[in-house]
């Protein structure tokens, strides 16, 4: 989760929003958006597309954890193999 949060509040310092101007952009309450940022709670992935709208980067630079989406809500579980290679190419 701390990813999430960390890349969630870079990025909406860097387009210099409060919170609560992005709540108004992206359609999502501040609040949430305040639980996300201390890493508490996590974005769906309908949630995720607003959010990276709003702030101008891709759904995958903030990346969702799965056990953080919400309910009723699929997200894939990450392939071990691909999560072993990329672990590999970083520690080689």
């Amino acid at each position: 989760m701390e990813v999430v949060s960390n890349r969630f509040r870079a990025a909406r310092h860097a387009k210099g929003l409060t919170q609560q101007e992005l709540a108004k952009r992206s359609g999502i309450e501040q609040s949430h958006i305040s639980h996300v940022e201390r890493g508490s709670r996590g974005l769906s992935p309908e949630l995720l597309r607003k959010a990276a709208d709003a702030l101008g980067v891709t759904m995958e630079y903030l990346p969702v954890p799965t056990w953080a989406t919400g309910p009723g809500t699929t997200v894939p579980s990450p392939n071990p193999r691909a999560i072993r290679a990329r672990l590999s190419c970083v520690t080689s």
